[in-house]
């Protein structure tokens, strides 16, 4: 894991302890953007929604995606 992405990652779950939170679910593009240091989450540029979705918990991080997107 690359040092902004771990940057990135206590920021929020620093976050998460501050607000009591067990998670925080990011699922659009500008988010995934982020977190993923500029890699985008799109299809189809009329929509902000990403087409993955990222779970980050207090030790784990999670992509979730369908059949068809897995492998982008």
């Amino acid at each position: 894991m690359n040092a902004e992405l771990q940057v990135k990652l206590g920021r929020i779950r620093d976050l998460m302890v501050r607000y009591g939170w067990d998670g925080v679910l990011l699922g659009i593009n500008e988010n995934f953007c982020w977190l993923s240091c500029g890699h985008n989450a799109f299809v189809d540029k009329s929509s902000q929604n990403a087409v993955v979705k990222l779970l980050i918990t207090a030790q784990e991080q999670y992509v979730f995606a369908n059949a068809s997107e897995q492998f982008r």
